[in-house]
């Protein structure tokens, strides 16, 4: 068992610490004790995960811009709120065909989630400073089969770990542990997906861990690992007692189906039952684009 590593940190006193520092802290009488973060950054770096943050932007740009039209409906579905604010329900799979716009509407649920916990006024801000309540965490994950950095359920959790971690600056602890009884090479090779699962479990199991959500699209297209990445969603040891809710999304396929089966636990919302509001999402898409097209024609021509 390696021995716990003290945290690093740096100490001024009195100025001496160079001509810069006064420059950078201002005057300081006494003496100055300021942790040092840094030994955190090297794990970080060893996880190799590939920001989900940067992804999404990326299939943002690459997509037409999201409008609110083709998914606030699914605000205001009876089986999305039961999840949403039930205690016993912790997942919630949305199931559709090809082009039913399953990843758009996945990236508008992070983000929607996401603003929850960001005060849109200065009276909730001083709400939430004073509530004992934390602001949530959500952490997400696009799989696209067509990238290796992107379709396997290793990186499915270096990202959802790492985006966590990220706002959740006390969560680094546990993805340290490993790094420093295994060093770098324990996020790589055969046993790395079971050592990031123990990660996972020690984060979701965090006492300090506020009220979390953790998304992943397209699960379908995890060419990789699908089995063990199902293992840990529906995991009843990790997330029965917990504050994690998981939101995922695929196509149809029985094999997903098989492991996601509706129970007091698990809810399904399938986009092919909710054809009219779908397809209502779609015309309000196509009339956006021929508005738009339209508008750029009348330019070139004027």
């Amino acid at each position: 068992m390696a021995a716990e590593t003290q945290p690093l940190t740096t100490s001024y006193h009195e100025n001496r610490v160079g001509d810069n520092a006064i420059a950078i802290l201002g005057s300081v009488h006494g003496g100055l004790h300021i942790p040092n973060n840094s030994h955190r950054e090297p794990c970080l770096r060893a996880l190799g995960a590939s920001d989900p943050r940067v992804e999404k932007d990326r299939i943002e740009m690459d997509k037409d811009k999201l409008m609110k039209q083709c998914y606030t409906w699914i605000l205001d579905n009876s089986d999305f709120r039961r999840w949403r604010d039930s205690k016993q329900s912790r997942l919630l799979w949305i199931k559709g065909d090809p082009g039913k716009g399953k990843t758009m509407m996945m990236i508008a649920l992070a983000e929607e989630l996401s603003s929850e916990s960001k005060p849109r006024s200065f009276k909730q801000m001083a709400r939430q400073l004073t509530s004992k309540l934390k602001p949530c965490l959500v952490s997400y994950f696009f799989c696209q089969s067509t990238d290796s950095r992107l379709n396997n359920a290793t990186s499915v959790l270096k990202g959802l770990i790492h985006l966590l971690a990220s706002q959740g600056k006390s969560l680094a602890r546990h993805i340290r542990k490993r790094y420093d009884e295994g060093g770098a090479g324990v996020f790589e090779g055969p046993n790395a997906l079971y050592t990031l699962r123990l990660i996972l479990r020690d984060i979701i199991n965090d006492s300090a861990l506020s009220r979390t959500y953790l998304l992943v699209d397209a699960l379908d297209e995890c060419n990789e690992g699908l089995q063990q990445l199902l293992d840990t969603i529906t995991d009843e040891r990790i997330t029965m007692k917990s504050k994690v809710k998981w939101l995922v999304a695929s196509r149809n396929r029985p094999d997903i189906a098989e492991r996601l089966r509706p129970d007091d636990a698990h809810i399904k919302v399938s986009l092919e039952m909710n054809a009219e509001h779908v397809a209502r999402a779609v015309n309000a898409f196509i009339d956006a684009k021929c508005k738009s097209s339209l508008s750029r024609s009348s330019m070139i021509w004027r």
